[in-house]
């Protein structure tokens, strides 16, 4: 005796409904997004002193890294190069900093 087993081989059926809903909320959503951010992006004045921050921005010398160049001169002093172009002499056991050269000196040479 041979006893097959008849199965259903048809492709499941797609639910084109909930397809069609979901879709919707997702446009939606994007579309309550995006309207957001359009209608709260301030506008830029004309006379305003603050501008936008832009990519050529990034490249002046307040962005960029700062090596200090610092070396230790003994046991609780080191002397290092600031921002500014000063060579100083900070002391950690007094809490004290001593202008050893000023940039002056090295915009002479």
């Amino acid at each position: 005796m041979c006893l097959q087993e008849f199965v259903d081989v048809s492709p499941p059926q797609r639910n084109w409904k909930g397809i069609a809903i979901s879709l919707l909320v997702i446009v939606a959503v994007c579309s309550l997004i995006t309207m957001s951010v359009v209608v709260l992006t301030p506008a830029e004045l004309p006379g305003s002193s603050k501008s936008r921050l832009t990519v050529a921005d990034l490249y002046k010398p307040e962005f960029t890294v700062h090596d200090p160049e610092a070396t230790w001169v003994s046991d609780s002093e080191v002397v290092y190069r600031n921002r500014d172009g000063h060579v100083i002499k900070f002391n950690f056991a007094s809490n004290e900093t001593e202008v050893i050269l000023t940039n002056s000196t090295f915009v002479c040479f």
